[in-house]
């Protein structure tokens, strides 16, 4: 046991001799037995025990334990309480996510504190042909299927310690034996037994048959885990590759375009890949798919939403936004006033002479004549009933109607903002000014106003 374990974290290069690690140690079987494989390798280590509370008792012997094996190997002790059942209350997750969550988040801390540049944690062949059976039990896609990496960096920012798994070469059956004739003592954790949990559904009721069907059932699902995984980053290139060509971040919104899209291999899977982003996937990919196709191709104003954006189909475009922002204030505008921030948008502004002056085709930048102009102005939201007269035509449009014209997608119209003076709006800020404002061959000062959307 003790040459598979080096010449695993060798194979897999999870360290280098003499790289501090931590170690994530319950109690159980497991973490208990990864200690003393590690007290016979070339790498310092120490133990970290997250105390959740959740046994009463149990748990505070728990504690007591591995704090006795860290004196034992002769190793730095770490523990801290941690609140995953208040905390699963307050973000209505599982308690076993929350304290999943809360574990991990101390780990990162502790390592970035002590100077580990690893985590060990005790996951085993068994625990991946857990986790892969109780995804397929549950619906997934190929996420669910790669398992567990030997090793990933821990925290998601620049220079992370790694997370690493160095017994993802043997069972649990297999380490027990090997714990008991090395007269290794450990934990029980009664809720290991538990049917409450699905795991230990899966544990107990699903692999036994299943490996009266393949002894080496946990070796084949390590051997699919691998080909997954493999597969994904294939995947992700292609993906990747896609986004480049068909996503585009506008102000406040993102677009996707359809056509590239449509003309690749297995359209859903790709369009559910490049939305995840956004909080979509494989499920309103097919529906916006769907709907592209009981509508010739070309739909307008179908709308899906995500626990956190808007998605509308218009045309050959998908048009993403944030949901629930809130309406912008009517905010005056004064003469003087060279620069106005409201929410995402920035504005500048200059009163220069007409003289000279080059007007530019800019939507973001509207050139007015000062002297028609009633200050202080008013950048408001659109409002129903709004009229203007757009730059090139000799009467009035409703606004609502303007914006079907311009084709602007139903997710944006919300978001459109008009800059007033006195009862008229002189710009639909991103698309038009009236023309009744524009500058001419009688305008003597032009005021500038520019928009910059962050």
């Amino acid at each position: 046991m003790q040459e598979k374990f080096l010449a695993f974290i060798r194979e897999k290069e999870l360290l280098q001799p003499g790289q501090p690690v931590l170690l994530a140690v319950s109690g159980g079987l497991d973490s208990v037995a990864m200690a003393h494989l590690f007290q016979q390798c070339p790498y310092p280590f120490a133990l970290a025990h997250a105390n959740f509370g959740l046994r009463a008792e149990e748990s505070e012997g728990d504690a007591h334990f591995v704090e006795a094996l860290a004196r034992q190997l002769g190793v730095a002790f770490h523990t801290t309480r941690l609140p995953a059942a208040s905390e699963a209350e307050v973000k209505g997750v599982s308690i076993q996510m929350a304290a999943r969550d809360l574990r991990y988040q101390w780990f990162g801390e502790l390592c970035r504190q002590e100077g580990y540049l690893a985590l060990a944690t005790a996951h085993h062949l068994s625990d991946q042909a857990e986790g892969l059976l109780l995804n397929l039990s549950r619906g997934t896609g190929l996420a669910g299927l790669h398992g567990i990496a030997p090793k990933r960096p821990l925290l998601s920012t620049e220079n992370s310690p790694l997370l690493i798994r160095p017994l993802l070469f043997t069972r649990r059956d297999e380490l027990e034996a090997w714990a008991t004739a090395q007269g290794i003592r450990w934990r029980e954790d009664s809720s290991n037994a538990s049917p409450k949990y699905r795991r230990n559904l899966i544990r107990q009721q699903v692999i036994p048959p299943l490996k009266s069907l393949n002894p080496q059932l946990e070796e084949g699902l390590q051997e699919l885990a691998s080909q997954v995984r493999a597969a994904e980053g294939v995947l992700k290139g292609v993906v990747d590759a896609l986004h480049r060509q068909v996503v585009a971040e506008k102000a406040g919104h993102t677009t996707l375009s359809l056509p590239p899209l449509l003309a690749q291999p297995e359209p859903q899977y790709l369009l559910g890949e490049l939305l995840q982003p956004w909080g979509f996937g494989w499920a309103e990919a097919g529906a916006i798919l769907h709907s592209l196709q009981r509508s010739a191709g070309s739909p307008v104003g179908k709308e899906f939403s995500s626990a956190t954006h808007r998605l509308v189909v218009d045309r050959e475009q998908l048009v993403i936004t944030p949901l629930g922002a809130a309406a912008l204030p009517p905010t005056p505008l004064a003469l003087e006033q060279p620069e106005l921030q409201l929410g995402p948008w920035h504005f500048r502004t200059r009163r220069l002479p007409a003289k000279g002056y080059r007007l530019l085709a800019d939507p973001l930048l509207a050139a007015l004549d000062l002297g028609r102009l009633q200050f202080p102005l008013l950048l408001r939201p659109v409002q129903p009933g709004d009229r203007f007269q757009p730059l090139g035509m000799r009467g009035k449009k409703k606004l609502s109607d303007f914006m079907i014209d311009q084709k602007i997608p139903l997710n944006l119209k919300d978001e459109l903002l008009v800059l007033q003076s006195g009862t008229d709006i002189v710009w639909v800020v991103g698309h038009r000014i009236d023309e009744r404002y524009k500058v001419s061959g009688h305008t003597a000062e032009i005021f500038e106003i520019r928009g910059t959307h962050t």
